[in-house]
């Protein structure tokens, strides 16, 4: 019986760990996200700019993707920073890409 509570006990703690850090990382994505972009995607959604919930929904539905596929496969705490960072610079890329390529989206 011990070694059931055992078992039980260091899975529940490695998901808990892999739950904390994926909503910090979570978080602190979308942080960086949003200070790397000219405008403040919040003030705009808060004055009621629909484009501007739709821009940042889609970035932060991607980046959530990105870390529950982490999650899924995973429960490294490094793995899965390292999936969060990625996601992270591809949000960025495809951002900048999208204004250079089209400048009046900014």
């Amino acid at each position: 019986m011990d070694d059931v509570s055992t078992l039980i006990s260091a899975d529940f703690t490695q998901t808990l760990l892999a739950f904390i850090i994926t909503l910090a990382t979570y978080t602190m994505g979308l942080v960086i996200y949003c200070s790397l972009t000219p405008h403040s995607e919040i003030k705009l959604m808060r004055g009621g700019n629909p484009a501007a919930a739709l821009s940042f929904s889609a970035t932060a539905f991607a980046f959530a993707i990105a870390l529950a596929a982490a999650v899924h496969n995973t429960q490294n705490p490094v793995e899965i920073l390292l999936w969060g960072a990625n996601a992270l610079l591809f949000q960025v890329g495809a951002y900048l890409l999208a204004t250079r390529l089209l400048p009046e989206l900014n």
